[in-house]
């Protein structure tokens, strides 16, 4: 917009809606288009002059509104059992983006890309759809908190593009709050930018039974991450139901909940049955619980009763990881020391790894990461994941992923 640039526009055959030097810009259309993106400018360039004299000053930035921001839908239908809620009925809109996977499915883990870093914009940027559709309260298993000494039912709030009923990557979000607090509707704005977006997005409540102000109380972050991985077992369980791709789920949490995410994807089992998953839930037992690509923000991997590190080298479930933390983090757990450590960790143990850094961020920096940095989030997961950005399911045509380069990292180099 301040460049005064089109979307989609051909150089012979625009109707520019604004051109350098007359009206002020349209707000932008709700509907998705299907055609290919140009940096093309919205009038044709003349050979021997510019179109129109310069002003004098340079022009003025436009003031129109933003356009990433996004209201999740009201809906608080809450279930009352463990039965899914019934999907939407409708047709997939035409001409809406499908999240068509950049290859077909392999048997076994799917092992992460290797494909540079995404530094600039992200083909997800602008969200494929106009709304998402959000379920409160869908209950995914029973487990007894050893603080309170009661069964507690654990539950997450699910969310989905709106009118959509094609297959779905997932994605899990945790909540903070040192195992002592915090609720899953902190991340309702997330859940809500990654259904646009084309996902099946949750975000979870788990036991809190910290006796400390933080997570390193025995076995609490052990129940964390047990129910979190109850949580994925639920959606590989009711994956048909729900229309998700299980081969294709991501997690994230802040703080607390990045510790949660941390442990719940490397730490060995499925939460079912070992010893650090004592009075969890046994809902979907024989499921698996892991996930394929993760990025926690502000986390450090902190386990009192596993045995560390948590990280197995070797380990063929290990997702792809995309560490991101603030240089200004105040929090004694998660110093920025703490993310380099990390990441050390995580590449000794052979994990494919990844960095955003920000310079002027502190405890989960979610201002300055949702303001400049989201593109990188937005691809990072699309290429772990393999999902492409608006192609039709009939007349996709996927570009290999581009060749490797040595750098890894988002950020200067944390080794």
């Amino acid at each position: 917009r301040q460049l005064r640039l089109s979307c989609t526009v051909s150089p012979t055959t625009v109707s520019p809606t604004y051109s350098p030097t007359t009206a002020a810009p349209t707000a932008p259309s709700s509907s998705p288009t299907t055609s290919t993106p140009s940096a093309l400018p919205s009038r044709a360039p003349s050979t021997l002059a510019p179109t129109a004299a310069p002003t004098v000053p340079s022009a003025s930035p436009t003031t129109d509104a933003p356009t990433l921001t996004v209201a999740p839908t009201d809906a608080t239908s809450s279930p009352t059992s463990f039965a899914p809620s019934t999907l939407p009925s409708a047709s997939p809109t035409t001409n809406v983006p499908s999240m068509i996977p950049t290859a077909a499915p392999t048997v076994g883990p799917i092992p992460p890309t290797t494909d540079a870093p995404t530094v600039g914009s992200s083909c997800w940027d602008a969200p494929m759809f106009a709304s998402s559709t959000m379920t409160a309260n869908v209950p995914f298993g029973v487990a007894f908190n050893a603080k309170t000494q009661l069964n507690e039912t654990l539950l997450m709030d699910t969310y989905q593009p709106s009118g959509y009923t094609g297959k779905m990557p997932a994605v899990v979000l945790v909540h903070g709050g040192n195992c002592i607090g915090g609720d899953k509707g902190s991340f309702g704005k997330w859940s809500d930018w990654f259904a646009r977006r084309g996902f099946f997005a949750v975000t979870v409540n788990y036991r809190l039974q910290s006796t400390l102000a933080s997570c390193r109380s025995p076995g609490s972050i052990e129940a964390a991450g047990s129910d979190v991985k109850a949580a994925v077992r639920y959606l590989r369980g009711r994956a048909d139901e729900l229309n998700i791709d299980s081969d294709r789920i991501a997690m994230s949490g802040c703080s607390a909940g990045a510790r949660t995410t941390l442990w719940a994807a490397f730490a060995q089992g499925n939460g079912v049955g070992e010893a650090s998953s004592t009075g969890a839930s046994q809902l979907y037992a024989n499921e698996s619980s892991r996930v394929h690509a993760i990025f926690p923000v502000s986390g450090d991997l902190w386990a009192p009763t596993e045995t560390l590190p948590v990280i197995k080298p070797g380990n063929v479930n290990n997702p792809a990881l995309l560490i991101i933390a603030g240089v200004l983090d105040g929090n004694p757990a998660t110093v920025i020391s703490t993310a380099y450590e990390l990441e050390k960790l995580a590449k000794a143990a052979g994990v494919y790894t990844q960095d955003i850094i920000i310079p002027d961020g502190g405890h989960c920096p979610f201002y300055q990461l949702e303001s400049r940095y989201m593109s990188q989030v937005w691809e990072f997961v699309r290429r772990q994941l393999r999902l492409s950005c608006t192609v039709s399911p009939t007349t996709a045509s996927i570009a290999a992923p581009t060749a490797p380069t040595p750098s890894t990292t988002l950020s200067p180099s944390m080794s």
